[in-house]
């Protein structure tokens, strides 16, 4: 009789250790499973930030690549000297848009660095969004470069379809900062959706996260986290 009580005793705990494993396996990979959702959202977050502060960002760049103002010193490298000073002059006023769009590379360089993840957290057809983007660039070198090309070449004053096309390409190189997306203005248009489409995704995720009481807010830090790259000094390649 002791015997078998000393069986029923050894299979009792056997059980019952068997069973707090058990509850404990399950508790760990609810804790697991709870984890890799935590991870999962927090990474979503972090893509939607990095996607709403490169869409602030867009604007402020491309206001300065646009910028109507042009000074002397921003073509000084401008290759083919041998030319007269105002010939070289009408050449680098549109010159210095390409010099612009190169001198921000980094802006661009982040731009195709975020595509990817943007696009495995918020699905492949979110690449359309960011060729807005690529395609304003795009579309800003095409026309700065015909600018120079057309030169000193004498065109027909009542040639009312090509005065349209100048004037549409200097409409593209050139916008003082806040005139983007008016009338007629294509490159404007298509930064104003790049913007758009982003906000659209990531907002409601940063939303959800901080509060719509803290929108106005969170916009100023994403826009205080570019100043602050951008102002901070770069390592020499």
């Amino acid at each position: 009789m002791k015997e078998q009580w000393i069986f029923g005793w050894t299979q009792l705990l056997t059980i019952v250790g068997m069973t707090i494993t058990i509850v404990i396996a399950i508790g760990g990979f609810r804790t697991f499973a709870r984890w890799k959702r935590e991870k999962i959202e927090e990474s979503r977050i972090d893509v939607a930030l990095k996607g709403l502060a490169l869409a602030y960002e867009s604007a402020i760049v491309f206001d300065e690549i646009r910028s109507p103002l042009r000074s002397d010193f921003e073509w000084e490298k401008m290759p083919n000297s041998n030319e007269s000073a105002e010939r070289r002059k009408a050449r680098g006023s549109h010159w210095t848009v390409l010099k612009r769009i190169d001198d921000k590379k980094d802006f661009f360089n982040r731009l195709w660095e975020l595509q990817p993840t943007f696009m495995a957290v918020f699905g492949p057809e979110t690449e359309a969004i960011f060729s807005k983007l690529h395609g304003a660039r795009n579309r800003i070198e095409y026309s700065s470069e015909a600018l120079i090309d057309a030169v000193g070449i004498e065109h027909d004053p009542s040639d009312q379809e090509m005065r349209n096309f100048y004037r549409q390409l200097r409409v593209d190189t050139s916008c003082s900062r806040g005139e983007a997306g008016r009338e007629g203005d294509a490159v404007g248009k298509m930064i104003l959706e790049f913007r758009n489409g982003i906000e659209e995704l990531a907002r409601p995720i940063v939303d959800r996260e901080f509060g719509k009481a803290n929108r106005k807010g969170l916009r100023n830090r994403c826009l205080d986290w570019v100043k602050a790259y951008r102002s901070a000094p770069k390592r020499n390649s």
